[in-house]
């Protein structure tokens, strides 16, 4: 995975990994979004669109991946809504080898752009 080399703010952060996120959900973002709901990340209403949505995969995960754009947008705490969002991503429910790289890039330019 080919990450942004730019550093910035939790929203440019999660912009720049979007493609990325976008192409690992299409393989399962049931179980995903499951996890982002009991972790309070997400609220119910996005939930179930994801899973009672008769949309195919490209286009169910192209709306999550602008549904968790917004929701860090609009959250109080940026910073720890992208911590939490990593958290989940490298959680042993949901554990992929390709998650653990998204998360950890992002929390490696997070973490950089608070020391800055």
């Amino acid at each position: 995975m080919q990450t942004h080399q730019l550093i910035g703010d939790p929203k440019e952060i999660l912009r720049s990994h979007s493609y990325w996120l976008f192409d690992y959900m299409k393989g399962g973002i049931d179980g995903l979004a499951d996890e982002l709901y009991a972790n309070g990340l997400i609220p119910l209403e996005i939930k179930g669109s994801i899973l009672t949505t008769e949309k195919n995969r490209h286009h169910m995960s192209s709306q999550f991946v602008c549904d968790l754009q917004m929701l860090l947008e609009s959250s109080i705490d940026p910073v720890q809504f992208l911590i939490k969002f990593c958290r989940v991503l490298l959680s042993d429910r949901i554990y992929t080898v390709a998650y653990k790289l998204l998360a950890e890039s992002m929390l490696n330019q997070l973490s950089k752009w608070i020391n800055l």
